[in-house]
């Protein structure tokens, strides 16, 4: 049996009574509803109340709004309001016995099945972290065998950002040709390692798209910390790193190179 409060239009503000099955019922309504539904209903009123239904009216008149039903002795009462809200009818109806055992062994399935859900999902998480595990191990791994070719290169490597310039890497070869430190470099934009800053911003300007192609510039003028300046070889190669379009370039010191030629 359905009780509802009835809203303005908008569905708005405090209820203005409640709705019974579409309309007031009386006795033989109520008889009739329970020989159709199987479920005995009771709406009791007034001085018609015992002792035990005067209680049970006392309890839920105490609750705010109309509340959750209660229930003793396999009875269940509610109490209804009238247009003000204030109560009025306690409704009273039978738990139907067949009801109740199937509430209790849809609850012990789904406390069952609730169980393996959550024992298959731990396993899974926990199979999950042994993988990241292995998988982090992995990848540490990894990196440091590339660190370590990073800084066994004779030349000297730095990994810079496209468009800023930014110097984002530099191995220990740049520490030791320029004569900076790494916190330095890290500080650097890549056109102030350069003797002739505006050629170098033009060919950087001027560089191809990312696609994957090596850039080679057969020389150019660098300036070290100490201020010589010394010729140097670069082959750069652009690609996409976490995200962000950068360039690794290898610069190669050819001064003895050009003295050999000469």
């Amino acid at each position: 049996l359905a009780a509802r409060p009835i809203l303005t239009s908008s569905v708005e503000g405090p209820s203005r009574g409640v709705l019974l099955m579409g309309h007031f019922f009386e006795a033989e309504d109520v008889r009739d509803l329970a020989s159709r539904t199987k479920v005995a209903v009771d709406l009791l009123a007034g001085d018609a109340l015992t002792i035990t239904e005067q209680r049970m009216f006392d309890r839920l008149a105490a609750r705010p709004g109309e509340g959750h039903p209660l229930r003793d002795n396999g009875v269940m009462y509610r109490l209804l309001g009238d247009m003000e809200r204030k109560p009025l009818v306690l409704l009273r109806t039978a738990v139907r016995t067949e009801i109740a055992q199937l509430g209790r062994r849809t609850g012990r399935i789904l406390c069952v099945s609730l169980g393996a859900v959550s024992l298959v999902l731990l396993l899974a998480l926990a199979a999950y972290h042994a993988h990241g595990k292995a998988s982090k191990h992995k990848l540490e791994a990894s990196e440091t065998r590339y660190r370590q070719l990073f800084e066994a290169e004779s030349d000297a490597i730095f990994l810079i950002d496209r468009q800023s310039g930014q110097i984002l890497e530099a191995n220990m070869a740049a520490i030791l040709m320029y004569g900076y430190d790494r916190d330095a470099l890290l500080s650097m934009r890549h056109v102030e390692l350069s003797a002739e800053p505006e050629a170098t911003r033009q060919r950087t300007e001027e560089a191809a798209p990312i696609d994957g192609h090596p850039i080679v510039i057969p020389l150019r003028l660098h300036r070290k910390k100490d201020g010589t300046i010394f010729p140097v070889e670069i082959t750069g190669r652009f690609f996409v790193h976490q995200g962000r379009a950068v360039c690794l370039a290898a610069v190669r010191d050819i001064s003895e190179r050009l003295r050999m030629e000469e």
